[in-house]
C-alpha cells in the first residue's frame, strides 16, 4: 500500500541541502561549517559528497520523530538543489553502467 509519503516525496539521496540550511529540532548550528553539527559525510558518488545524520538511530526512538524531522522523504527540492541534481544524475549512470552486459 502506497503511503503519502510515496506520493508526495522523492526518496532521499543524502544530499544534505536541509540541515545545510538549518538544523531540526535535535540539531545544532555550526557557525564554523555553516551547517548542523550532525551532517556527517557519508560516500562520494565520484566527484559529489552525501551525508547523513550522526543522531539518526536517537532520532528516530524519539516520540513523533516519524513526522518529524522527516528522515528518508526527501527534499523534494530538486530546484536550486545542484547537489541532489548531481547525485542523482550519477547515481543514473553509474547504474546504467552496471547494467550493461558484453
Amino acid at each position: 500500500m502506497k503511503t503519502y509519503q510515496d506520493t508526495l516525496f522523492k526518496p532521499c539521496v543524502g544530499c544534505g541541502m536541509c540541515c545545510k540550511h538549518a538544523p531540526c529540532g535535535y540539531g545544532k548550528w555550526d557557525y564554523k561549517n555553516h551547517r548542523c553539527i550532525h551532517l556527517k559525510e557519508k560516500e562520494k558518488i565520484n566527484e559529489f559528497q552525501t551525508y547523513e545524520c550522526r543522531i539518526y538511530e536517537f532520532i528516530i526512538k524519539q516520540p513523533g520523530a516519524e513526522f518529524s524531522p522527516a528522515f528518508n522523504t526527501g527534499c523534494s527540492s530538486t530546484f536550486l538543489n545542484t547537489d541532489r541534481n548531481n547525485i542523482i544524475r550519477r547515481l543514473k549512470e553509474n547504474y546504467s553502467m552496471s547494467n550493461i552486459t558484453t
